[in-house]
């Protein structure tokens, strides 16, 4: 498993960056197709993050 991975953003269409700690805070395991609600933040060195991560619940 690797550190980071990115997110597609339903809004923008855009891959969001998240590193693997965001979801350890959250306490979530991520699994692939899973629909998360986050926080766009932007780090110190100006590039765009997702954070706050919540998971959500499915519709099925």
């Amino acid at each position: 498993m690797r550190g980071f991975g990115f997110i597609k953003c339903d809004d923008t269409g855009a891959d969001v960056f998240v590193h693997a700690s965001t979801f350890e805070v959250a306490g979530i395991v991520p699994e692939q197709g899973m629909r998360l609600a986050f926080d766009l933040q932007t780090t110190r060195h100006g590039r765009v993050r997702a954070g706050n991560l919540r998971a959500e619940r499915s519709l099925e």
